[in-house]
């Protein structure tokens, strides 16, 4: 019983993420679509952890098992059409399609043993969004993940997103920055450059610069939302001028505690 209430949490959970990050026509404000993306990827992150504290790195694996996902390294060039001449690497390759065994569906994503660690995470996590945005799709579906290759459909500008907010969760990220801007600057004395945060932050998680650096404008906008959320607390009509709810505004606060965001923002938040 309590096996089919977990399966029943993912599910709902799984439904929820697909139907609000699919929907990327009608996003009113982009730094509340970050907010949320950052929330979904968190609850997927609680129920695949379970009771145990999610650290950095964020282990990959415990997402795919909770999914029912396998992954194999292989040699990505064996998929390859050898009639097609592709002008950059593919990382990794999504298939699901129903067992000839089971007649159920299957989800394999298939990554290439040649590409480092770093990189090879980040496409398991962007496979990982392709399958909970298509996972009830009947027919057989296949991605694959090249980069940095221009995105030609709005579902892999939407997986680029929530994969960062998967790999680096919004509470580790705040946790991190502060504690690094802490010691930089009260420890060493020494200015905090982009270049070498970046560089830490990629260290920390498992991803390499180029994908930190390249998400890292969907972790700011969501630090920015939880700033306002609490700064404007009590104006509703300074929170209508940003286009926050209060809606929207109660559920960061109850996120974050009025404590915790008033250390965070002594050090993390930029002052004039």
């Amino acid at each position: 019983m309590q096996t089919k209430r977990k399966n029943g949490d993912l599910n709902k959970v799984l439904n929820e993420i697909s139907a609000y990050l699919s929907d990327i026509s009608n996003i009113g404000n982009i730094t509340h679509y970050y907010w949320k993306t950052g929330i979904y990827a968190e609850k997927l992150l609680k129920l695949c952890y379970g009771k145990e504290a999610i650290v950095f790195p964020v282990d990959i694996k415990k997402i795919t098992d909770k999914l029912g996902i396998w992954i194999e390294d292989v040699d990505i060039n064996d998929f390859s059409n050898e009639h097609i001449k592709r002008p950059n690497h593919k990382i990794a390759q999504l298939s699901v399609q129903e067992s000839f065994f089971s007649n159920e569906r299957e989800a394999v994503i298939y990554t290439d043993k040649y590409v480092p660690a770093a990189s090879k995470r980040y496409a398991i996590a962007n496979e990982i969004a392709q399958y909970i945005f298509h996972k009830e799709d009947k027919k057989i579906y296949k991605n694959y993940f090249v980069m940095p290759m221009c995105p030609t459909k709005s579902d892999a500008l939407v997986a680029e997103i929530f994969s960062i907010f998967l790999l680096i969760p919004m509470r580790n990220f705040l946790q991190e920055l502060y504690d690094y801007v802490k010691y930089r600057i009260k420890e060493q004395s020494i200015p905090i450059s982009t270049e070498e945060w970046i560089k830490y932050l990629s260290e920390k998680t498992g991803v390499s610069e180029y994908y930190v650096a390249n998400g890292y404008q969907y972790l700011r906008g969501a630090s920015y939302w939880i700033y306002q959320a609490w700064e404007l607390k009590n104006t509703p009509e300074k929170l209508a001028e940003i286009n926050m709810t209060e809606e929207n505004q109660q559920e960061i606060c109850k996120w974050i505690s009025e404590k915790d965001f008033s250390k965070l923002k002594d050090l993390i938040f930029q002052n004039e």
